[in-house]
């Protein structure tokens, strides 16, 4: 989460130091600034949603209620892991 915080900074201070940046460019930056707000937010909504079942719960129930959220894990992961690389790709762009 650091990761995705600390890209989205250097993109806004690529805006706001590049006053003339030609507007596509700039919309461009604007969407994977927004696309880091976004893998941020999925990884809050996740981790504000889990809720282990207590021990008492049948063990079935708590198996399958952690593989569903393995799954919903994963997506965050392939989605920060996705956006972190496309931001540092487009830091690292002249």
């Amino acid at each position: 989460m650091d990761e995705l915080f600390k890209y989205k900074q250097i993109i806004e201070e690529k805006i706001a130091n590049a006053p003339d940046m030609i507007e596509a460019k700039k919309k461009e930056l604007q969407s994977m600034a927004a696309k880091l707000d976004s893998a941020d937010n999925a990884m809050r909504v996740w981790m504000h949603g889990f809720n282990p079942l207590p021990d008492s719960v049948d063990q079935e129930k708590a198996r399958e209620y952690l593989e569903t959220e393995m799954e919903s894990i994963k997506k965050v992961r392939d989605l920060t892991l996705e956006t972190i690389e496309k931001a540092k790709a487009e830091i690292n762009k002249p």
